[in-house]
């Protein structure tokens, strides 16, 4: 049993590595403000939570963002942010799907996760990000909503912000991280079960 687990936290622990890796290759969409960026690092607190269990979703969450750590530029409030809202999505979807390791069960824990990480990211924008980026850097909100409206002419508050920048922004990132961990989940889950 010591054993098991000792392995399975030096999976989590690499995954978490590898984790931090992808986001580094993160990449801005054209329908959102620059600052925006979509990295795909999610996908290995996914398969860590349906391969090892939820809570080594958790360290390999802690992991990615600890490493982030090394190379932020918001004083470790971006890397937080992200493991509010990665957990939100990865503890949700590796409990269902824990409870019955079916394809079935994997892709409704996958919509109630990505549900959570949009509900997580517009409240960690609402009382984390926007508030440390106008208070702590000095970046005024009006010119964060400035960037968005430049982009969609709708978004002239901050509701607008959160309702049509924040809210489709992690549902298509939530989506995009679902359809990845579905198509690599059955061949990795071998190995990390070995």
């Amino acid at each position: 049993m010591r054993k098991t687990k000792l392995n399975f936290m030096l999976k989590a622990t690499l995954m978490g590595v590898i984790g931090f890796i992808l986001s580094l290759l993160e990449t801005p969409l054209f329908i959102f403000p620059s600052f925006m960026k979509l990295d795909i690092s999610e996908v290995t607190t996914l398969v860590s939570g349906f391969a090892l269990g939820p809570w080594y979703a958790v360290l390999t969450s802690l992991i990615k963002n600890g490493l982030g750590l090394f190379q932020s530029s918001t004083g470790g409030v971006g890397q937080l942010a992200n493991l509010i809202i990665g957990l939100a999505f990865a503890l949700p979807a590796s409990l269902l799907y824990r409870r019955e390791k079916t394809k079935q069960h994997a892709l409704q824990g996958l919509v109630v996760g990505t549900l959570c990480m949009t509900i997580a990211g517009v409240l960690t924008n609402y009382f984390i990000l926007l508030p440390f980026y106008a208070n702590v850097m000095k970046f005024p909100i009006e010119a964060i909503l400035g960037m968005a409206n430049a982009i969609n002419p709708r978004i002239n508050s901050l509701m607008d912000y959160l309702l049509w920048v924040v809210t489709p922004f992690n549902l298509i990132k939530g989506t995009i991280i679902s359809v990845i961990t579905l198509l690599i989940y059955k061949k990795l889950s071998p190995l990390l079960h070995n």
